[in-house]
């Protein structure tokens, strides 16, 4: 049977994308004109925090985390109603580690 219950790591994940995400992108700014617009300037951010390799491997250049705290994060994501740009650059890095990886394993 599968637990949907985090564990104590997955939850330390969990706090600190909600965290990020209530102080950065609350809410509160799609009530405002033009607020959405602040999602543009957190962008280099979200990737220095590994957000978009967060599923990749290490030996590709990603975090090494697993689909498990990726999905967390998506998920966090949809809650805030961040841009859906974010889903499609995570499976680009997907893509693209997969490509990087066949040409490693070539080497």
């Amino acid at each position: 049977m599968v637990d949907l219950v985090p564990n104590e790591d997955e939850q330390q994940v969990i706090d600190s994308i909600d965290a990020w995400l209530a102080a950065e992108l609350p809410l509160d700014r799609l009530r405002v004109p033009g607020g959405a617009m602040t999602e543009a300037t957190r962008w280099t951010e979200m990737a220095d925090l590994g957000w978009f390799a967060l599923g990749i491997p290490e030996v590709v250049g990603g975090v090494g985390l697993s689909v498990v705290e990726e999905t967390m994060l998506l998920r966090a994501c949809g809650r805030t109603l961040t841009m859906p740009s974010m889903v499609a650059t995570v499976l680009s890095g997907h893509v693209a580690a997969r490509a990087r990886k066949k040409d490693v394993n070539r080497r």
